[in-house]
């Protein structure tokens, strides 16, 4: 009663008072005395947040409507509406509360957002139940709110707001959907109506963002077209102006993309029962969301945007390939998810592989758009983009690879993993990410020919651990440390014979795999304390190494390589004297 008391005396002394202070006490009074009664009704909503926020949205829906008609004696100046100096005080007080509100009201709806998600997250596997709906009408009121805001006149902050709340609305509506186990899809019993059963709630918050991101664009787009077409003939300073920057708009937007992808990521590499649709409308979310963002950078630059639309784009690619994949997991029932991946990993190795050779062609394709190495196109300034996202794509493939590589050993499986179809599709697309990072690397570029190398290595990896029992093998296992010391040195030669061709960039990374990380696997299976199946493997794999060490020490006139090798000649000696 005390507020409602205080209400009741600042609109009576409102006059009296200072400008802006009666209606500020006012929205004030009746903003608490409201949010009192609310908290401690019962309402139709058990949650008292949720009431408190709808609360709030519907005080910002007021506050902004009667700031709005407070404003009297309107006149044009400008283009804007002037008020009389009490309409205006009193006008600006209430629509100053209705912003307050609207803010406190986000702020609520986003730690009840949080509050619901993190579970999720943390346990995906667990079953939670939808939250309420009544967060879609709290969002309607907050849009409500922002369309009287855009009847008082035109504001630069009002793009970025209805685009965060759409958002919101799109994070609310996903969490409407129970989330179950993965580990099969989700059952009926927890399934909304018409809901398929492979659409979970993350699936729906990145094909809800993405329509977001879509209609952000196409909206955008259709204001700067109108605007451009009503300039002639009175208003032609507008075809003039550049494209909207809105504060925060594009932070904003890429947040969201960000998002999209993450999103998009997930529903490749989460476990459930196969099917093509998921990947699907995943890899056409994806490519909206993508091409939304590239346009954005071609109407109004932003070096994120430009990222994040790469990206997307790539990843719309990699869904597809995993859609078209699905078919080859194992027919009976619903697939393991450690029987799922391994054919997974291949599609995601061989679209990976055919991206980097896309966007370095494309690369190759806008050097047509610098103008005396200066970029005069949007084109020519994605071009370090395109190469970045390229370098990035052979990071994640050689991380695909070696995860398919160890894969048999890290996974309980039913399936050895060994068949004639991994045998040879498993390789052959290690070596195509390999020669897509060789053909990189042919222009100068070490790094690159390091990725080609240890892609190369992963091949070779995969197809020794996935070699059937034989005599040859077992050899070659037993016999370990003496194999790597003889590689080490045909690498080495390799690496020496490069400086001089156009193949040059290779010679750093053979050098240090011959050098470094073959000896010093072959040390370690020599050390004193190991198990060897005779023992001359230990003088035999020291003496390979020392004949290692003395051949680079004279060819580049190092004495640290001479020295060791000295040393470990010595050790070999010793080792053979003692047998």
């Amino acid at each position: 009663m005390a507020f409602v008391a205080l209400s009741v005396l600042s609109i009576i002394f409102c006059r009296q008072l200072p400008r802006r202070i009666g209606g500020s006490l006012f929205a004030f009074g009746i903003t608490i005395a409201t949010g009192i009664v609310v908290h401690h009704c019962g309402w139709f909503v058990a949650d008292a947040i949720q009431r408190l926020c709808l609360l709030g949205a519907a005080l910002t829906a007021i506050w902004t409507a009667a700031g709005r008609s407070a404003e009297v004696g309107p006149s044009q100046q400008d283009g804007h509406s002037a008020s009389s100096p009490k309409g205006a005080g009193v006008g600006e007080s209430l629509s100053a509360w209705g912003l307050l509100t609207g803010a406190a009201t986000a702020a609520g709806v986003l730690s009840l957002l949080m509050e619901a998600t993190w579970p999720r997250i943390i346990s995906p596997n667990a079953s939670f139940e939808s939250i309420s709906w009544t967060g879609l009408l709290t969002m309607g009121l907050l849009l409500v709110s922002i369309g009287i805001w855009r009847l008082r006149g035109s504001s630069p902050q009002q793009p970025v707001t209805l685009l965060v709340v759409a958002a919101l609305a799109v994070w609310w509506s996903s969490l409407m959907i129970p989330s179950a186990s993965f580990i099969d899809e989700i059952p009926e019993r927890l399934r909304l109506p018409l809901q398929p059963r492979w659409w979970t709630w993350t699936f729906q918050l990145q094909a809800g963002l993405s329509i977001v991101l879509v209609a952000a664009a196409i909206i955008q787009d259709l204001r700067y077209r109108v605007r451009r077409k009503a300039a002639w003939p009175d208003r032609l300073d507008d075809l003039l102006a550049p494209y909207p920057r809105w504060p925060g708009y594009a932070q904003v937007e890429g947040l969201l993309a960000s998002a999209v992808l993450i999103l998009g990521v997930y529903q490749v590499v989460r476990s459930g029962g196969r099917g093509w649709a998921m990947p699907t409308i995943s890899a056409a979310a994806c490519i909206a969301a993508g091409i939304a963002c590239l346009y954005m950078t071609y109407r109004r630059w932003s070096a994120n945007t430009a990222g994040l639309g790469l990206a997307l784009v790539t990843l719309s690619v990699v869904s597809l390939a995993c859609a078209a994949a699905s078919p080859f997991c194992p027919p009976s029932g619903y697939p393991t998810y450690a029987d799922r991946m391994p054919i997974l990993f291949n599609a995601i190795l061989l679209t990976l592989s055919l991206m980097i050779w896309l966007w370095g062609w494309l690369v190759r394709v806008w050097d047509q758009q610098l103008l005396d190495g200066i970029a005069w196109t949007t084109a020519g300034r994605m071009m370090p983009y395109a190469k970045r996202t390229a370098f990035y794509l052979a990071a994640i493939g050689l991380l695909v690879a070696f995860q398919m590589t160890l894969w048999r050993e890290r996974a309980l499986s039913s399936n050895d993993d060994n068949g004639p179809y991994r045998m040879v599709i498993g390789p052959l697309t290690m070596l195509l990410l390999s020669w897509q990072c060789a053909s990189a690397a042919r222009r100068g570029s070490i790094a690159w020919a390091s990725f080609s190398v240890t892609a190369l290595i992963a091949a070779v990896i995969f197809v020794f651990v996935r070699l059937p029992a034989s005599d040859a093998r077992g050899w070659v296992s037993q016999y370990g440390p003496v194999v790597l010391g003889a590689i080490a040195v045909v690498v080495l030669l390799v690496a020496e014979s490069l400086p001089k061709s156009a193949w040059k960039a290779f010679a750093p990374p053979l050098w240090f795999l011959a050098l470094l990380f073959i000896p010093m696997k072959s040390l370690l299976d020599v050390l004193p304390g190991a198990k060897l199946p005779e023992e001359w493997v230990r003088p035999v794999a020291l003496g390979i190494l020392a004949i290692l060490y003395f051949i680079a020490g004279t060819r580049e006139h190092r004495r640290a390589f001479l020295i060791l090798g000295t040393v470990l000649l010595a050790a070999a000696a010793n080792g053979a004297y003692r047998l």
